[in-house]
């Protein structure tokens, strides 16, 4: 359940500021309201949900406050997983971070409708994952991929921003230094990348109805 509840913030099926019925997730899923209750104290303790000691939980509302606080840790902590990642990345690691950038490729950007693509969401995370993966700290990697997905549903919290195309450019080159162990350079367009993907989300999120 926690994983299902999980999926569905990352690609928007659960609306910014959406409370969430324990009833409603303990017959949807069929578990007890002890399982539902552990669920969301964990994504609450992830950034995906807030609670409420009167009225239980709901999502996490997005803001543009919010937002630069959340650009600015991930700016402090990715790049630094980073480096450790391209310091210690075996040739299986290097063999992943070509397969999961070819499947970022191979998957379109936009649904028919012109959102952003629920695949194409999660494809780009796993790239990103991957390419941290090689980092042999495992609770650096758990901070940086809890940070990415609370970022992920500004992506899927407002419609398809502009300069989402500049941003998915970048992974190519990401990909590039990775793979030939440029830490500065791949840590310094990393910074660049998670920027970008703020400013693009930014205007969107400023503009009333947007989300």
């Amino acid at each position: 359940m926690f994983h299902a509840v999980r999926a569905g913030l990352l690609t928007a099926q659960f609306r910014p500021g959406q409370w969430m019925k324990v009833s409603d997730l303990q017959r949807r899923f069929g578990v007890s309201i002890s399982v539902v209750r552990e669920a969301l104290n964990r994504l609450t303790a992830e950034g995906l949900l807030q609670s409420s000691a009167q009225r239980g939980f709901r999502v996490a509302d997005l803001s543009l406050a919010d937002l630069q606080d959340l650009t600015d840790a991930r700016i402090k902590i990715e790049p630094l997983v980073l480096r450790e990642s391209l310091e210690s990345g075996s040739a299986e690691w290097e063999a992943e971070v070509v397969a999961a950038h070819h499947m970022l490729t191979r998957t379109p950007v936009q649904s028919p409708d012109g959102t952003l693509n629920p695949e194409w969401m999660r494809v780009h995370a796993s790239f990103h994952e991957v390419l941290l993966a090689g980092c042999p700290n495992a609770h650096l990697r758990s901070v940086a991929t809890s940070l990415r997905d609370k970022a992920e549903m500004y992506r899927m919290g407002a419609p398809l921003p502009d300069g989402s195309g500049k941003v998915a450019a970048e992974h190519r080159p990401l990909m590039d230094l990775a793979l030939a162990r440029r830490k500065d350079e791949a840590a310094a367009l990393l910074v660049r990348h998670i920027d970008h993907a703020r400013q693009a989300v930014a205007g969107r999120l400023a503009t009333p109805g947007a989300h």
